[in-house]
């Protein structure tokens, strides 16, 4: 339910919280022989739900009209001026007498109400001058003769702005027709909303309401963790890289992208070994007369080609092993990097050379 209590600020209350059907309202004709007056029952005296205001209740003893000539509207549409009021009753319920004008307005809506329409009325109060006795949830107040429970409002000394001859009223058949920020009502379809639940069945929207909130709590826990087990599974060697793109609530894709940039860099900024030059008077003549310059049995992967030879250099060489950060993504991981560097590089695409002891420039 709305934290009605804390509505103290007038100017922040919606304006179709101050347009209001009350209970069994009606336009009628007040003479059958005069057909340009009429009277409209604005308020039946009793307690009406309101999605915004709760169980709400207008004291009738102190109820007053803003001036001794009252604006007649249709749907508070002050362009659509329909009449004007004179005389208002406050006893057991609100009725405000006036004549109709001469205008295409009120001719059709004359037209309409002898063809038998059921118009209702709505009336509309001035909040800032109207006072508002809050009832809290569990406590209860009298109105008008009637029990009216928290959470709910009684209001007292209420000013009358205007009354209007509306086709449903604002809490009638779930808020089919609405008021709108211009105070013009204007036609919406009749599926239900949350403040047409609320105002009709508040019971069942607290209910449901606090179902939501708990089930969205557990959600969103849930979500939490799965989220916490994904990066770690992922990023969990570094724990410094995994906890900032968790705090910075990136997606997984993201991270995954920021991670695979963060090794790129670290193998560009490496620096890289200078290789051991064999010495030559350690090789064997005899082999060295009858080869092609290559040992052999020597650097491995030499009789092979392609990504077969890339492989068998990698796994041989803790130096490629350290370059490609092997300790760190994987050795599955390393390797696919390092064939994919030799590919580039074969292919032009990395402008540098590869030798043995790890990339050059030039």
């Amino acid at each position: 339910m709305n934290q009605y209590h804390q509505k103290t600020n007038k100017s922040d209350i919606p304006e179709d919280c101050c347009s209001l059907n009350m209970g069994q309202s009606n336009c009628t004709f007040s003479d059958n022989d005069d057909r340009n007056h009429v009277n409209l029952q604005l308020y039946d005296g009793g307690i009406t739900k309101h999605y915004y205001w709760g169980n709400m209740a207008f004291e009738l003893s102190s109820m007053k009209l803003a001036k001794k000539k009252t604006p007649i509207l249709v749907d508070h549409d002050t362009s659509q001026r329909l009449g004007v009021g004179t005389k208002a009753t406050f006893d057991d319920k609100f009725v405000l007498s006036g004549t109709l004008l001469d205008n295409d307005t009120a001719v059709g809506i004359k037209a309409d109400m002898e063809s038998g329409f059921p118009f209702e009325a709505s009336l509309r109060f001035d909040p800032e001058r109207t006072d508002m006795e809050f009832v809290k949830e569990g406590n209860k107040i009298d109105a008008n003769g009637n029990t009216l429970k928290g959470p709910g409002v009684l209001f007292k000394n209420t000013i009358i702005m205007e009354g209007s001859v509306v086709t449903f009223g604002a809490l009638s058949n779930c808020q089919t027709e609405l008021f709108n920020k211009e105070n013009k009502m204007s036609a919406t379809d009749d599926k239900l909303t949350v403040n047409a639940l609320n105002a009709s069945n508040p019971d069942v929207y607290d209910e449901i309401h606090g179902a939501g909130q708990e089930s969205g709590v557990k959600d969103g826990i849930k979500e939490m963790q799965d989220r916490q087990k994904e990066f770690q599974a992922a990023f969990g060697d570094d724990p410094e890289f995994c906890l900032a793109q968790l705090a910075s609530d990136v997606s997984f894709a993201d991270a995954q992208t920021a991670y695979i940039a963060k090794l790129k860099t670290a193998i560009a900024t490496k620096v890289p070994e200078t290789p051991a030059k064999k010495d030559a008077s350690t090789e064997d003549p005899g082999k060295a007369e009858f080869s092609d310059g290559a040992d052999s049995g020597g650097a491995p992967g030499s009789n092979l080609v392609g990504e077969a030879k890339w492989e068998a250099e990698f796994n041989a060489s803790a130096a490629l092993q350290d370059e490609f950060l092997a300790d760190q993504v994987g050795q599955k991981d390393a390797l696919a990097n390092y064939v994919a560097f030799m590919t580039n590089e074969q292919k032009g695409v990395i402008t540098g050379r590869y030798n043995k002891g790890g990339v050059t420039n030039g």
